[in-house]
């Protein structure tokens, strides 16, 4: 066990207080010193590896040569040798803080201001070593490490000079040294390497670590490095043959004068690079003093652009919220909400999952990376009961997700390659730097097999008595909500929640009062029972997941807390009871048929097309309540019925209509008799699995 056998033995001058960590090579100790008093970390090689020559030398050689440089921006070595047992050692500064790679898993990206300052503060330590003759040549985001000095200003200190090369030039420089770090054989880490390492060129220099440095800083700019592959022999290749896409067009952000810094250490050529590292110090100091600069006459102009920006807004909120007496009483109620004025950007990835659903070669892969990336918190299975899930969280379940795919392929791909923040954290962690887009789309491939997407549908209608919706029922639907739902539907539940640009349109907005599932006819405020439906199937074509694994006394809670957003459901009474669903009768080829005929001449075929794919004439231009764009259902889709596939389900949802899009309530053209062979046609067109749910 780590850390047992060497608790409160002496090493050098210091005894050996607890275990730190373990690494490739060796183990790491926190020491104290006796006499002083003083804490130190202790490493020590693993002793399988003492017998290996050249290990044991680049150990040495790290230990030697960071020793005499005396940089505060780089580690302190203050001994090194050898224990009793043949083991090597060496004792170090202790360092308080975080490394940039663990940084990067909360905060994705840093202000290009803070990214200027701390790249300075790493040219300028690396400039140090350069001047002794030395590269380090495995610079990357976990061997900087970020802490404070003593007036809480940012400080970095540069780690694991193990593999670092002593130039030819230095006097101090053995045959043997030479000869270990010019065998052409590539070392570093394969994100970060430059074009020469990856070539295994041997006349490496100082502008090789300004590659490294290049790419660490593309990456704490922009959240992912500028090449990415889990494939090392394609990460080489990029380095050495491929350009990396310029700064500013993946984080528009970024400052132009940062941006060419970056991009100008990230030449392939190392003579175009900086000269050395003190030029690129210097440039990255002028950039955030530039930054930091104040400039007067542009606080004044923005000063006055913002006094005209809020006339302006007054102005135009004025005009959208005042309406002459004359007009029609539910003009202010349709009218789109300034947020929902355009939709959100795009997203970026590709839009179509290039594997067919159950692919064995994508699942079988999916499945490993889910194993060892996603089950701690999701669970082997993905019902959310892994065993490491973080205080506070509560990890989605998949099973019982009603899916679309596309749509939300589409979102589990973005979320899968950003992570999810909530509250101002992140609560999942960014695979981007971890996973390329064909492995991320193998991570989606199998969770879809997760899922079992008739498995809600028997429990849609509540089985037990509603409780009352007093305040700690709402409470406890503010706390699911939060968890669940704020980061689609946002805090206020206005559709604007951090998700929405995964989604490439926003969420539902709830504040409206109308809900997409009701048993109530369209344009009255649905029932407390439409609501409680709604929670319990999710909704495929919007990215909602089922909650039906949720206990009912939930899902009420949710409904009560839900019902607080909607001035709607304060101000006016909503209906007690639903529709009623008649018998059915039994399903014959005549009755699909006259279905067929009065979807048709009910006008069905103008937006869903006359075979039911939502490719009719008028589809291209339908939008909703918001002024977004929407799309009819295709009953062709094993994932069109939202509201549930049984027939009854279908009925409801036909006769009711869907509030806030286009459709209208089917009781308006339908008799009873006609509805059900309108659902009976409707069912003859969606896949076996979904007809006999």
């Amino acid at each position: 066990m780590l850390g047992m056998a060497l608790l409160g033995a002496r090493i050098g001058n210091f005894t050996v207080v607890r275990p730190l960590g373990e690494g490739a090579m060796g183990e790491v100790y926190v020491g104290r010193h006796e006499t002083l008093q003083r804490q130190v970390a202790i490493k020590v090689l693993h002793p399988q590896l003492a017998r290996e020559r050249d290990l044991v030398a680049r150990f040495i050689d790290e230990a030697r040569l960071v020793s005499g440089l005396g940089h505060p921006g780089l580690v302190q070595v203050f001994d090194f040798g050898t224990l009793p047992d043949g083991r090597f050692y060496s004792v170090m500064e202790l360092l308080e803080g975080t490394d940039l790679e663990r940084l990067l898993a909360t905060e994705v990206r840093l202000e290009p201001a803070r990214v200027a300052r701390l790249g300075a503060l790493i040219a300028d330590a690396l400039a140090a070593a350069h001047d002794r003759g030395i590269v380090h040549r495995d610079l990357k985001p976990a061997n900087l490490f970020l802490l404070h000095d003593a007036s809480g200003r940012e400080q970095i200190k540069i780690l694991d000079f193990g593999i670092a090369k002593l130039l030819p030039t230095d006097t101090d420089a053995t045959a043997d040294t030479v000869r270990r770090t010019q065998a052409g054989v590539v070392l570093g880490t394969p994100l970060y390497v430059s074009p020469e390492q990856a070539q295994g060129r041997v006349d490496l220099d100082a502008r090789s670590d300004m590659y490294s440095l290049g790419v660490v800083l593309y990456e704490l700019l922009a959240g992912r490095p500028p090449f990415e592959s889990h494939q090392m022999v394609d990460l080489l290749i990029k380095h050495t043959s491929e350009k990396p896409a310029p700064l500013r067009a993946v984080a528009p952000a970024v400052p132009a004068d940062l941006a060419a810094i970056v991009m100008r250490c990230l030449e392939k050529e190392r003579e175009a690079r900086f000269a050395d590292m003190r030029a690129l110090r210097d440039a990255l100091e002028a950039v955030r003093l530039d930054a930091a600069r104040p400039r007067p006459a542009l606080a004044i102009w923005t000063a006055v652009v913002l006094v005209v920006a809020l006339a302006g807004a007054a102005f135009l909120m004025r005009g959208t919220h005042a309406r002459p007496a004359s007009a029609p009483a539910h003009a202010a109620t349709t009218m789109p909400a300034p947020h929902d004025s355009a939709a959100p950007p795009a997203p970026a990835a590709a839009e179509r999952n290039p594997y067919r659903p159950g692919d064995p070669a994508a699942v079988t892969a999916g499945a490993a990376i889910w194993t060892s990336r996603c089950a701690r918190c999701h669970g082997a299975k993905g019902e959310g009961d892994g065993k490491e899930t973080p205080p506070g969280l509560e990890p989605r379940s998949f099973a019982d997700s009603r899916t679309l795919p596309g749509l939300l392929d589409l979102y589990r791909f973005e979320i899968i390659r950003r992570g999810v923040e909530q509250n101002g954290r992140f609560t999942m962690p960014s695979f981007a730097r971890e996973l390329d887009q064909a492995e991320t789309w193998k991570v989606v491939t199998f969770i879809a097999t997760l899922e079992a997407p008739g498995a809600a549908a028997a429990s849609l209608e509540p089985r037990e008595a509603k409780p009352a919706f007093n305040r700690p029922v709402v409470a406890r639907g503010a706390v699911l909500y939060r968890r669940k739902c704020a980061s689609c539907h946002g805090r206020r539940g206005r559709g604007d929640g951090p998700a929405r640009e995964y989604l490439g349109r926003y969420p539902w907005d709830l504040t409206r009062g109308e809900f997409k599932l009701r048993s109530t006819p369209k344009g009255q405020l649905p029932t407390d029972e439409d609501l409680f439906r709604t929670i319990s199937a999710g909704m495929g074509v919007g990215g909602m997941p089922s909650y039906a694994r949720l206990p009912e006394h939930d899902r009420w809670a949710l409904v009560a807390y839900v019902e607080t957003l909607a001035p709607a459901f304060r101000r006016h009474p909503h209906a007690s009871e639903g529709i009623q669903i008649p018998p059915r009768p039994p399903t014959t080829p005549e009755a699909r048929e006259r279905g067929r005929e009065a979807f048709r001449l009910a006008g069905c075929p103008k937006c869903h097309g006359e075979t039911g794919r939502g490719d009719g004439p008028k589809a291209a231009g339908l939008r909703d309540a918001r002024g977004l764009p929407v799309k009819p259902t295709s009953f062709a889709s094993p994932f069109a019925f939202i509201g549930g596939a049984s027939p009854e389900d279908v009925y409801r949802t036909m006769m009711t209509g869907v509030g806030g899009t286009p459709m209208p309530q089917g009781s308006d053209f339908f008799d009873e008799n006609e509805a059900w062979d309108v659902v009976a046609f409707i069912l003859s067109l969606a896949p076996p699995r979904t007809a006999t749910r």
